[in-house]
């Protein structure tokens, strides 16, 4: 006897009018497509919650910054905004930050401006 299970995953469009593909080539933001479709972004942040890790990973990448929190918590930042490691930075830039739960669901998903002051 043979089972076969499918998956019910997300080919990477999870977000509307936001490319996958270009979103995981603008690591830290530095290329400039991610600041292009912030406000696309922010109306669609409320997509991502509820989504798993792998789903997140799918459609996003890597994070730029993943920060390990109490109870196995998990911080996923990217940059939307260039980085300050990129050569075109700008002041204050703004980028999304998703909390995971312990299982690896996210549970907030929110935009923020970085001011220079608390970088380091």
């Amino acid at each position: 006897m043979v089972i076969l299970f499918y998956g019910c995953s997300q080919s990477g469009t999870i977000l509307n009018g936001i490319s996958s593909s270009k979103w995981k080539l603008d690591r830290n933001g530095c290329n400039g497509y991610r600041e292009t479709i912030e406000k696309q972004l922010a109306s669609e942040l409320e997509k991502l919650k509820g989504l798993s890790e792998v789903e997140i990973l799918n459609a996003l990448g890597r994070p730029d910054q993943n920060e390990l929190y109490v109870h196995n918590q998990k911080f996923y930042s990217y940059w939307i905004s260039c980085a300050p490691t990129c050569e075109n930075y700008k002041s204050n830039p703004h980028r999304l930050t998703l909390r995971l739960t312990s299982i690896g669901i996210v549970q907030s998903a929110k935009i923020f401006e970085v001011n220079d002051d608390n970088m380091k």
